[in-house]
């Protein structure tokens, strides 16, 4: 229907605003903590794995509450806190403030990918689902091009301006998610606890 490719073109925007957001992100950060704050390398490696480890925590029950309550109730939410998170990276100052911000980005990070498969699977309905998986994994690799946009950013003024620019297209994806009309997932069809 109409409403359904409407819905699948939107996920696709997204997830490809998302992308971007989020390359620009990683590409960055490991060079903010060494040459900005003067981590050293050692540390630089324990931080990014520790946000991966946050992100395998929160995304069994990210996915339990989506497949309870509908993709929405944790996409969107989820995408800003992310856009937000990663604005205030360039604020945290260095120490606990700056680790906290990484492990809460950390959640979010590694999470939202698989439930935004699911919504393009709830879309897509039976018969085209490895079409829509494969649409949003398609959506996903046009991030690999943002780096190069923040690196002219990052070029032109200060590193943390990265953050700034990949914070507010993560930002802009969930107010387009908002207004994205999901499928609800009923509690009845979903696996439960």
């Amino acid at each position: 229907s109409v409403i359904q490719k409407k819905a699948m073109l939107l996920l696709v925007l997204v997830t490809a605003m998302r992308s971007m957001g989020q390359s620009a992100i990683m590409a960055f950060l490991p060079l903010y903590l060494l040459t900005d704050l003067g981590y050293s390398h050692f540390e630089v490696g324990i931080f990014m794995p520790m946000a991966q480890f946050v992100g395998i925590g929160s995304q069994p029950l990210m996915g339990w509450v989506s497949d309870r309550w509908g993709r929405k109730i944790v996409l969107v939410p989820g995408t800003a806190f992310l856009g937000l998170l990663c604005l205030a990276l360039s604020q945290a100052d260095p120490g606990i403030q700056l680790v906290l911000t990484i492990l809460a980005m950390g959640a979010f990070l590694y999470s939202l990918h698989a439930i935004f498969i699911a919504a393009a699977m709830d879309v897509s309905g039976g018969g085209v689902q490895s079409t829509a998986v494969s649409v949003i994994y398609g959506a996903g690799f046009l991030g690999t091009l943002s780096p190069f946009l923040a690196g002219i950013i990052v070029d032109a003024s200060e590193i943390t301006n990265a953050f700034i620019y990949g914070g507010c297209i993560i930002l802009l994806s969930s107010v387009i998610l908002f207004f994205t009309r999901l499928p609800r997932v009923s509690v009845q069809d979903s696996p439960g606890p």
